[in-house]
């Protein structure tokens, strides 16, 4: 039987074929008894294998995606991969882009730069 925080381990026991894995294995394990090198994603994370674990848990996040940590069972928070972080962040459009679909493109905007001095400032 797979430990219990592997979710996709039913998929890979089943490419492994009939009798191929026994009570108490282990994913590492597992991929090891196939003979090939197959990686299981641990999406879920139970909070006290996530701070036992912290750097595993950083490393699947880098390479295999968003990462779930749950607390009592719910899902809590999500640790990923500063790339992903900053997928999720950019912005859709760049400024160009932005302005020109703004509501007032039509609108005519005096851009040209004054030729006047600046004001005197006391300091």
């Amino acid at each position: 039987m797979p430990h219990p925080c592997w979710k996709d381990d039913e998929k890979q026991i089943d490419r492994l074929g009939p009798g191929a894995v026994q009570s108490g294995q282990t994913g590492q394990n597992i991929a090891q008894l196939a003979g090939e090198k197959i990686m299981l994603e641990k999406k879920h994370w139970p909070l006290q294998d996530a701070k036992n674990k912290f750097s595993s848990l950083v490393e699947q996040a880098r390479h295999d995606g968003p990462q779930i940590v749950t607390k009592h069972g719910k899902e809590a928070v999500v640790v990923l991969s500063v790339d992903d972080y900053r997928k999720l962040v950019r912005p859709k459009t760049g400024l160009a882009q932005f302005f020109q679909n703004s509501p007032r493109a039509d609108e005519k905007i005096d851009l040209t730069r004054s030729k006047e001095f600046s004001r005197d400032i006391e300091l």
